[in-house]
């Protein structure tokens, strides 16, 4: 009952690569991550999700989608709070645990972020830093009024 509530009166952003789809509804404070595409008409939302909360003064919410060969999707987390509800695994959670790590493969894919696409709570810095780092993820953003 929580999922289908917060797929409700929300946009929708579609992350493509290679066939392979990766939805985020944005809502309140909170992001929601569904493997496949999904609306609030025809495909509703799986039961499966990772979602992001970033409440508050300083929330943000910060991380990347890796598209992998095998069809995998992995959100590497950055900043904020997320969490993975469900088994699928074919969309799932990466934490590096170190920092420096972290920052080791941000500084490996500089300039080249092929399959990989920034998500980020300010959609036109998410929009800038993919285009300047040759994401070839397409994303589909809602018209705004």
């Amino acid at each position: 009952m929580l999922v289908l509530a917060s797929c409700s009166d929300n946009e929708f952003i579609y992350y493509e690569y290679k066939g392979v789809t990766v939805t985020r509804q944005d809502g309140n404070g909170e992001s929601y991550f569904y493997y496949g595409r999904c609306d609030d008409n025809e495909n509703p939302c799986p039961e499966d999700y990772i979602k992001a909360e970033y409440y508050g003064f300083d929330g943000v919410m910060h991380a990347y989608l890796v598209f992998q060969e095998d069809k995998r999707v992995k959100l590497v987390r950055v900043a904020d709070n997320y969490e993975k509800k469900g088994k699928d695994s074919s969309l799932y959670l990466f934490d590096y645990r170190a920092g420096y790590k972290l920052s080791t493969w941000l500084d490996s894919i500089e300039g080249n972020y092929d399959n990989v696409a920034q998500v980020y709570y300010a959609r036109d810095v998410e929009k800038t830093t993919n285009a300047e780092n040759f994401s070839r993820v397409n994303a589909s953003y809602p018209i705004q009024n």
